[in-house]
């Protein structure tokens, strides 16, 4: 056995060393050909695994310097190998890799399947080291300004996008990323919220004054409270600020800064 070519493949492939030998030997000291071997090996693994449940993982943005928004959102089976350093290494490798994209990504079904095969090869070929199944399950690329924010952990990822000329608009938006992060907003602002979900929402609680025996004055004023109420749970504008609770957000964005749109994941 060449020790050299042995320390080599090891190099190359991170496998276990026992494996390398293995290759080594089927591929009678053929470097390429024992890499071919263990990939192959390897993709044998992850199918094995494949089926397992995969509860943790990692979900990330990353802002590249070519103007796009990336995500990416890989899982395992445990929050152990989620924070090993060649977990996160393929997790790095794998935005890099979107960052090719010369298109939107919304879902995983929108990505070009010659950048999703780059992915999951770099996966498979990782598979043997980390001992369980690890997926791509989702991506997202879009091509705005916007600014991003990964919670501690990489379970919660948060971006929002916004056109302006106020050169503070980043700080200001980093905190309104930790704000969807945190209260999980549904839509953006009022004007976005489906008027089917107003009017059920009124209807609602229509139902609740019928019996009242209030004036219908008095009814429409609790009406129209109830429903400023419940649209402030969800409504990101309406919210109430977490870094000041007697503010709504909306009163801590600049007239200069136009939010266009957010997106929030999470494990």
């Amino acid at each position: 056995m060449n020790i050299d070519l042995l320390k080599q493949l090891r190099e190359l492939t991170n496998a276990p060393l026992k494996d390398c030998k293995d290759a080594l030997t089927e591929s009678n000291g053929d470097l390429t050909r024992a890499q071919e071997i263990l990939r192959e090996k390897w993709a044998l693994h992850a199918a094995k695994k494949a089926d397992r449940e995969t509860n943790e993982g990692v979900v990330r943005f990353k802002k590249s310097g070519n103007g796009k928004i990336l995500w990416i959102k890989i899982v395992c089976e445990t929050d152990f190998v989620a924070k090993n350093d060649t977990f996160q290494q393929i997790v790095e490798d794998a935005i890099n890799i979107l960052d090719t994209s010369t298109n939107d990504v919304n879902s995983i079904n929108e990505l070009d399947s010659s950048i999703f095969e780059k992915i999951d090869k770099l996966i498979k070929d990782n598979i043997v080291k980390l001992g369980e199944s690890i997926k791509c399950v989702d991506t997202y690329v879009k091509k705005a300004d916007g600014t991003v924010y990964n919670h501690p952990g990489d379970k919660i990822a948060s971006a929002i996008f916004f056109k302006t000329t106020n050169t503070q608009a980043d700080s200001i938006a980093k905190d309104i990323c930790l704000q969807i992060a945190a209260m999980n907003p549904e839509y953006l602002s009022v004007e976005q919220v489906p008027v089917e979900k107003i009017n059920e929402l009124k209807a609602k609680f229509m139902e609740e004054m019928a019996w009242s025996g209030k004036p219908q004055e008095i009814i429409n004023n609790i009406i129209q409270g109830k429903l400023n109420k419940e649209l402030s749970e969800y409504v990101l504008t309406e919210q109430s600020y977490i870094r000041d609770e007697a503010k709504k957000v909306k009163e801590i964005i600049p007239q200069d800064i136009e939010l266009i749109s957010f997106v929030r994941f999470a494990i």
